[in-house]
């Protein structure tokens, strides 16, 4: 975690942090998030639907603290939602170098300077000497039956989600 921190606070320094904002007038005047109109078996979300509370974002330039925040994993953006809204909003991911959120650090390698890195949020899960990163990508599906999908709105017996996990290992992007 060490390089990866310093990496992160010298591109943080690069940005001109003073301390943390104060005034989040700014911030707050994302888009609102997407909604899925339908019941789908499954969430959009990184894991659950929950919002996580006590995230910190560096925006812009700027490090905000006391956040809610999730992820969508299936438009790979970055969600608030304040105290009190019943809606989230998206948090520009060109503005967003990094966040924590459950105790983990997440990046945008985009906004890192790494230009050819997918889009979306990267959870650093190991980092000592060489960096490695975690990032979780949904998609919507129906199944090849007709049961998972045809009619939007109950819970599917033969619902069964599938998980595909496979590592890439690349010296740079």
């Amino acid at each position: 975690m060490k390089s990866l921190k310093l990496l992160l606070l010298s591109l943080s320094l690069c940005f001109s942090i003073t301390s943390i904002a104060q005034n989040y007038d700014s911030f707050f005047r994302g888009q609102v998030a997407p909604s899925y109109q339908f019941s789908f078996n499954g969430n959009p979300f990184w894991n659950d639907a929950q919002y996580k509370e006590g995230s910190t974002v560096f925006y812009d330039g700027k490090e905000y603290g006391s956040l809610s925040l999730n992820i969508d994993a299936y438009k790979q953006i970055l969600l608030l939602r304040r105290e009190g809204d019943a809606v989230p909003m998206m948090v520009d991911g060109d503005k967003t170098l990094w966040f924590t959120m459950s105790d983990s650090l997440f990046v945008n390698l985009n906004t890192a300077g790494i230009k050819d890195a997918p889009a979306g949020y990267f959870k650093v899960i190991y980092d000592k000497g060489a960096i490695l990163f975690e990032r979780i990508v949904k998609v919507k599906q129906t199944s090849t039956l007709d049961v998972n999908g045809t009619r939007i709105g109950y819970v599917d017996d033969s619902y069964n989600p599938s998980l595909s996990t496979f590592f890439e290992k690349r010296v740079s992007y």
